[in-house]
């Protein structure tokens, strides 16, 4: 089965009256993997922060759109002055693997995680940093190629990868 094709997203930054779109937000199919459910609780976080105001200046939700359909999420939080986390890259759970205007397109998760990049960059970061469960080797295989290098062991489950911006 051919992977599923979207046109591409418009990308605006998340505001307070996006708070239901986020909480709504479903990246997991069923139960999920438990690194699948940690990006859904950094999205739903990211609503949280929106809803009582404690979203950072220096941090970011970015929300893709195709029309009316929220299709993918990014959230950059500040690491250190120099430095943006990219919290999650998530796309909704019946586009995994999504290919932009054609089955030979872009994925939605790679412009997802590049547009993430591109708004750090913008924000003043000269790098990025993302940790990934070693387990999930397509969140590997987007960083490596997104040009993520490993950096070290962030814990028992996660690894830290950085790149230059």
């Amino acid at each position: 089965m051919a992977d599923p094709t979207v046109e591409p997203p418009t990308v605006r930054l998340a505001n307070a009256g996006d708070v239901q779109r986020l909480r709504a937000f479903r990246c997991v199919h069923g139960a999920g993997t438990w690194y699948e459910r940690h990006a859904a609780d950094v999205v739903r976080r990211a609503a949280l922060w929106l809803d009582q105001g404690r979203l950072e200046a220096t941090d970011a939700v970015l929300l893709f759109e195709v029309g009316e359909d929220l299709v993918g999420v990014a959230v950059i939080t500040e690491e250190s002055g120099a430095t943006a986390h990219v919290a999650a890259v998530a796309t909704e759970r019946t586009l995994r693997g999504a290919r932009l205007g054609s089955e030979s397109g872009p994925r939605l998760s790679a412009t997802v995680l590049a547009t993430a990049l591109e708004e750090a960059s913008t924000r003043g970061y000269s790098r990025a940093t993302a940790i990934v469960a070693r387990p999930h080797r397509r969140s590997q295989r987007l960083l490596e190629q997104a040009g993520f290098s490993f950096e070290s062991r962030f814990d028992d489950s996660y690894d830290l990868h950085s790149v230059e911006l």
